[in-house]
């Protein structure tokens, strides 16, 4: 709400059930889950460390890999992506949850001492892990200037009635 006031723009970050729906793409199961299911389309260290001509060790500009299935480039790999959940729900996807979007703190009333939800892994990891689209990392201080931290947009389906 306050990047809303501030702007006057009907944007926002996405809740955590919105980002995981826009990267798996109307896909059921995850991108890759192996390195060279994940080259073409997610920065990782891995790709910096096999060709460094390729990559090297900071965020990319967007689009310059394969998109998902969407159009959307970078939902995973190049910077973990804050959601609008402002705190880490372990039980958010327990066995026989309906999946609908999640009600949790949001930023805007989080203090800078709880942990922050990231999702899709960045150009600096290497474990195939962070790359999971069902994997959250946490942060305890994501306010810094950290590049390997970024964020994207939604905008409602209908904006006016």
């Amino acid at each position: 709400l306050k990047f809303r006031n501030r702007t006057g723009l009907l944007l926002d970050f996405p809740t955590d059930a919105q980002w995981e729906y826009a990267c798996r793409a109307g896909n059921g199961g995850e991108h890759g889950t192996t390195w060279d299911a994940l080259r073409p389309i997610a920065w990782s260290k891995i790709n910096w460390q096999d060709d460094p001509a390729l990559s090297a060790n900071h965020p990319h500009e967007v689009g310059l890999l394969a998109p998902n299935d969407w159009g959307l480039y970078d939902t995973i790999g190049n910077v973990y992506e804050f959601v609008l959940e402002g705190k880490y729900t372990p039980d958010l996807k327990a066995p026989g949850t309906p999946l609908v979007d999640p009600t949790c703190t949001v930023n805007e009333t989080v203090n800078k001492t709880q942990r922050i939800v990231l999702r899709g892994g960045s150009y600096n990891d290497d474990n195939l892990g962070w790359f999971k689209i069902t994997t959250r990392k946490t942060s305890d201080n994501p306010w810094g200037s950290n590049a390997m931290f970024g964020f994207r947009l939604c905008a409602p389906a209908a904006i006016g009635y």
